[in-house]
């Protein structure tokens, strides 16, 4: 049989390459309009997280040390677009998208005195907001490279659970422990790779987070989020 003529249903990428396309060659080929789609929807996500972390406020200590004061859940959902994107690029960019969005909503409904400036946060999110998309996005992939991805994520939310529980007072910090907590567990049940070395990357990852924020609490005043 000539295989210049071998049917399309007979194919494979290993028989017939040309006829297979690569996921980034897909990607390029949807356009401005897919784009346009991704980074919409980031910014729909990112400004209902920013107003829902900022009337949280209102609801009582409980909720506020949970969700306002802690960086946790903004970690979660920057992690989970990065996750859910089809590579590292989109993944990057909408998990930036999503932070800098969650910022100025949060802002705009009248983030609380003491927070920071605006543009220190919105200067976090250039940094902090591709490094959770592109670990999102390798915590899905296989073998070792997505357990330690998804061991920073985890140990990243640990630390934030010990500094809910240390940095607070009272029975309502609790609740901001229980968030993180399960959502930590969640990413270790979600890594694809060796439990080890996720466990070993968690180590140093749950300190980090305490250290940031306690010199972020130095140099602006308390924070919120």
């Amino acid at each position: 049989m000539n295989s210049a003529r071998r049917p399309a249903a007979l194919c494979t990428g290993a028989v017939c390459p040309d006829r297979v396309a690569s996921p980034d060659s897909d990607l390029a080929g949807r356009g401005a309009v897919w784009w346009i789609r991704r980074v919409a929807l980031s910014l729909v996500l990112g400004a209902l997280l920013g107003l829902a972390t900022q009337r949280s406020i209102g609801l009582g200590a409980a909720m506020n040390e949970a969700f306002a004061k802690s960086a946790g859940p903004w970690a979660i959902a920057a992690a989970l677009v990065g996750r859910w994107a089809p590579n590292v690029r989109t993944a990057v960019v909408t998990a930036t998208v999503c932070l800098w969005a969650a910022t100025v909503a949060f802002y705009a409904a009248g983030g609380p005195p003491g927070a920071g400036t605006p543009g220190f946060w919105l200067a976090m999110t250039v940094s902090v907001g591709p490094l959770l998309g592109w670990l999102g996005r390798a915590s899905a992939t296989s073998g070792w490279p997505g357990a330690i991805a998804a061991g920073i994520i985890a140990g990243w939310l640990t630390g934030e659970v010990l500094n809910t529980a240390l940095g607070y007072g009272g029975a309502s910090r609790w609740l901001g422990v229980a968030v993180n907590g399960v959502a930590a567990a969640c990413w270790v049940g979600a890594a694809r790779g060796p439990r080890r070395v996720v466990a070993a990357t968690m180590v140093p990852m749950t300190a980090a987070p305490v250290v940031f924020l306690a010199a972020v609490e130095l140099a602006s005043g308390p924070t919120f989020h």
